[in-house]
């Protein structure tokens, strides 16, 4: 083994470190803390964007599931075979669409305390707007024709009864004309809205009858 001589007053060579150029570590430093932000932003922008469109679908989902009920119900409501709106015939259809707008507010209302945010209750209300206006269109139009059907049927007994009962007192003169005025004035009523043409030829084939 040898043993390493040194000369007097020098000291052993020792190799230095490699040294970066100054200021290079520093830069390296702030391009990894870069990048590292770029992708810390890239996952939060990610989980930002699942997270609403999650709240979205769950949204659809809360509003289709209020508007599955609110078509079963009203369609219940207005075609049941016993209760149903449109099976009410004659005077029993009066009063249906006051009776429907009350009964169609209180549904909306209960089924929107089951949504959770004003997103779910904003939707659900445009689809309400929309499927309740046309529903109580179809119940005004029901309505309408059905009294109109029992203002026709109480006329025509109207006017047969005092046909009828002229026919059986043809002598009197009294009753002849009391039951005439009786017929007339029905038919003015139920025709008033036809117009003159259709209530003179009305009366004039209750005069032939």
């Amino acid at each position: 083994m040898r043993v390493p001589v040194y000369e007097r007053g020098l000291s052993p060579e020792v190799s230095r470190p490699v040294a970066l150029p100054e200021g290079a570590a520093g830069g390296f430093e702030a391009k990894a803390m870069q990048q590292a932000g770029r992708m810390l932003g890239d996952v939060a922008d990610e989980g930002v964007r699942i997270a609403l469109d999650m709240r979205q679908k769950a949204d659809d989902a809360a509003v289709l599931e209020a508007a599955n009920s609110w078509d079963e119900l009203t369609t219940k409501y207005l075609n049941d075979p016993d209760t149903g709106l449109f099976n009410r015939k004659g005077k029993g259809a009066k009063g249906m669409s006051g009776e429907a707008t009350e009964w169609f507010g209180k549904l909306e209302s209960d089924l929107m305390k089951g949504l959770e945010n004003e997103n779910q209750r904003s939707l659900f209300s445009k689809y309400i707007l929309r499927n309740r206006s046309s529903k109580v269109d179809s119940i005004a139009r029901h309505e309408r024709a059905e009294f109109q059907n029992y203002r026709v049927e109480v006329t025509n007994q109207a006017v047969t009864n005092a046909v009828n009962t002229i026919a059986a007192n043809y002598a009197d003169d009294g009753i002849f004309e009391a039951q005439l005025d009786t017929a007339e004035n029905a038919l003015l009523t139920l025709l008033a809205d036809q117009g003159e043409e259709v209530v003179t030829a009305k009366v004039k084939a209750l005069h032939s009858a």
